[in-house]
């Protein structure tokens, strides 16, 4: 029976991966809302007794650099009970129809708190790719008059959390995305007027260092090759995953940081897919 130990293990890997997914925990007569910033959907969840990060991220089918961006300073804190988190979630995850056959049981309520000046066109078109008729019928308005701070409902949430199919459409292509595709302009804009790439590689670090403590939220690096201001391209070669970063600054001359060429921000670690506090990367650079 000398596999019986390697059975045991793996089954209480998986227990303990069901369990922290079955942390969260919604029901039929809850009330989820969301809000739209950038075109991006996030639903705000109130932080409940025994929830972690990993039951958020295997619930709502995202990556933690995800929560870290949306929420700036997360990183470094541990979760409080009661406070509400920004999670981006793909805008398929909200149904805008209600689901046939339809199990009360099975759905929650997702509403919507309308801002300033907006109007029923913009939370039903813009926000939301609903027919106007459509939400102004389910939410019996007698006008397409809205005011700031009024709930509509928008569709339904599935309890058992985003599904595996819509995963994809978290991550880097998410919540990242438009800072990634940020840099990446202004760094292809260099290219365009003129200046070359310059190929580096060497070892990045990447600890919770005081220079990087206002900036965790987002792709940025310490890096003594290039000026403060510009914009980089990091490669991690073991897994061929690339992102642009903004440079804050040179590296510190610290025992930990000494030998390193670039020194990470959180992000921007778990977004090349980076676990150690030290690896090895590339780096394309732009000079004159």
């Amino acid at each position: 029976m000398k596999f019986m130990p390697y059975l045991i293990l793996v089954l209480a890997l998986f227990v303990s991966h069901l369990t922290q997914a079955q942390n969260i925990k919604l029901y039929p007569e809850d009330s989820v809302f969301v809000d739209i910033n950038g075109g991006r959907v996030y639903l705000l969840h109130q932080v409940k007794h025994k929830q972690t990060l990993y039951s958020m991220k295997n619930f709502y089918q995202i990556k933690l650099a995800d929560l870290y961006y949306c929420n700036p300073g997360l990183s470094k804190r541990s979760l409080k009970v009661g406070e509400k988190l920004r999670i981006p979630i793909s805008a398929k995850a909200i149904l805008r129809n209600k689901p046939r056959p339809y199990i009360d049981s099975n759905y929650v309520k997702v509403y919507y708190q309308v801002k300033a000046n907006e109007t029923l066109w913009r939370v039903a078109r813009k926000h939301f790719n609903m027919p106007v008729e459509l939400l102004q019928n389910r939410n019996q308005l007698s006008s397409a008059v809205l005011y700031e701070g009024q709930r509509l409902q928008v569709g339904w949430f599935s309890l058992k959390g985003v599904s595996d199919s819509l995963s994809k459409h978290t991550g880097l292509d998410g919540a990242l995305a438009e800072e990634n595709r940020k840099w990446r302009k202004k760094y292809e804009m260099g290219l365009m007027r003129g200046k070359t790439e310059k190929m580096e590689e060497g070892r990045a670090c990447w600890p919770k260092y005081e220079q990087l403590s206002q900036q965790t939220n987002g792709l940025y690096v310490l890096y003594d090759g290039a000026q403060t201001g510009d914009v980089i391209l990091i490669e991690n070669p073991m897994i061929e995953r690339r992102i642009y970063a903004k440079v804050l600054g040179p590296v510190p001359d610290t025992p930990f940081a000494r030998g390193s060429i670039v020194m990470l921000s959180p992000i921007s670690a778990q977004a090349l897919g980076i676990l150690d506090a030290q690896a090895y990367v590339k780096i394309r650079k732009l000079v004159k």
